[in-house]
């Protein structure tokens, strides 16, 4: 009896670390790219406060995320740059009581090119890529709060595809 719950144990445990594991960083990225250049992003909407967030959060999760260095542009192979194509800040929920926001929405919607400096090859091209969040008005949330998480979304995104089976 002993023995079969070991098995079971034991079968269940390797099941689920290869079905779920985390990929391993030699499966996941380039090993051709060494260094990220990451370009500050261009903002296309007129919330110019966003394109600071998106930038600072990409070069996070490039340093946290993945085996590149962030490096200088002159000193990188390759470069990572983003276009924000529209800010989206909508009202979903209203009190029915007030009338007030409980929850409003913010979308970052964004082109991103990476590309290697090295012979000009274009690596990775994502149209439409987007980034979202919510903040709560009634609890002292502001719409800065929301761009910040969208920007981290955006950005976990943008890495997630730099991530891609070669």
């Amino acid at each position: 009896m002993v023995r079969s719950g070991l098995f079971v144990l034991l079968l269940s445990t390797l099941l689920a670390g290869c079905a779920y594991g985390p990929l391993e960083a030699d499966e996941a990225y380039r090993d051709d790219v060494a260094t990220v250049a990451v370009a500050a992003a261009v903002n296309a909407a007129p919330r110019p406060e966003v394109s600071a967030a998106v930038s600072d959060a990409l070069v996070r999760e490039v340093e946290q995320r993945t085996p590149y260095r962030v490096a200088d542009v002159e000193r990188a192979d390759t470069l990572l740059e983003v276009t924000i194509r529209e800010v989206d800040v909508g009202t979903p929920l209203r009190s029915r009581n007030t009338g007030f926001p409980q929850v409003s929405s913010l979308d970052v919607i964004a082109e991103a090119t990476w590309t290697d400096l090295r012979d000009g090859q274009t690596l990775l091209r994502l149209s439409g890529i987007r980034g979202e969040s919510e903040h709560f008005p009634e609890y002292g949330e502001g719409v800065p709060v929301s761009e910040r998480s969208a920007a981290e979304a955006l950005a976990e995104r943008i890495v997630d595809e730099m991530a891609a089976r070669w």
